[in-house]
């Protein structure tokens, strides 16, 4: 879930039909923010009163005759402290929106910057890792290899976005180094991200667990790999995550 916006919402006799003020920012002021249908928004927000502010967030439409406001919060009563709200983009209409708050109907406030959703990308797929799931006395020094059905995005891999570890006191991540070319991604054990040699590789003996985080489970756009053209990697033909046992 990504956050873009903190409404700071400051409020004198909001329950009792008093003056309501509302500033909304962005947390890159004036920048359009640029995401995909289906990710989830976090607006948060801060009432600094006593009492409540009873107000309706909405997203606007750029062309109401296309895309329809969006009510991400309607009519609520927003107590003192910090609080959230989340809009799901789910079926929202590909358009640029402006956050907008409204207190009994009459706009109170407006973002500064606008927030573009974009379609859902051209599925970019996990077409196959080795080696294979369940494979043992796998060679300590052999490269872990995944498949991609498009040309990868070499800034968009790292420890989190292709995820190998083994279990031991604690999860521990081996050393590697991650190369790219075009649509294969290869794990070399045998040296480090500085080239450093590794010699032995992965730990003997082993089960190492190797898992391709994807957009489609939830994950945020920012944190998976991408294609060159910057979709996130949706989805996988085989299973994401597999498990192998290295030999001596």
């Amino acid at each position: 879930m990504r956050t873009v916006l903190v409404l700071a919402c400051v409020c004198w006799g909001c329950g009792g039909g008093g003056a309501v003020t509302v500033t909304i920012d962005f947390l890159a002021p004036g920048v359009d923010v640029r995401l995909f249908e289906g990710e989830l928004i976090e607006v948060r927000f801060r009432v600094d009163s006593s009492r409540f502010a009873q107000v309706t967030i909405l997203a606007v439409s750029r062309d109401p005759a296309f895309a329809p406001d969006v009510v991400i919060a309607a009519n609520r009563r927003f107590t003192g402290g910090v609080q959230s709200v989340t809009w799901d983009t789910t079926g929202v209409a590909s358009e640029t929106y402006t956050i907008v708050a409204e207190t009994r109907g009459v706009s109170i406030a407006q973002a500064t910057g606008r927030i573009d959703i974009r379609p859902r990308p051209e599925v970019f797929r996990l077409v196959d890792i080795e080696p294979a799931e369940g494979a043992a006395d796998v060679s300590r020094t052999e490269p872990i290899r995944f498949s991609f059905n498009y040309a990868v995005l070499p800034e968009s891999l790292n420890q989190m976005t292709i995820d190998i570890s083994y279990q031991g006191t604690f999860r521990v991540r081996p050393i590697g180094t991650l190369s790219v070319e075009s649509g294969e991604v290869l794990f070399d054990p045998t040296a480090d991200p500085d080239g450093v040699p590794n010699p032995d590789g992965l730990p003997a003996n082993t089960v190492i667990t190797v898992t391709v985080p994807l957009f489609d489970q939830g994950f945020p756009a920012t944190d998976v790999a991408r294609s060159i053209a910057g979709d996130p990697v949706d989805s996988a033909v085989t299973s994401n995550t597999i498990q192998f046992t290295t030999g001596d």
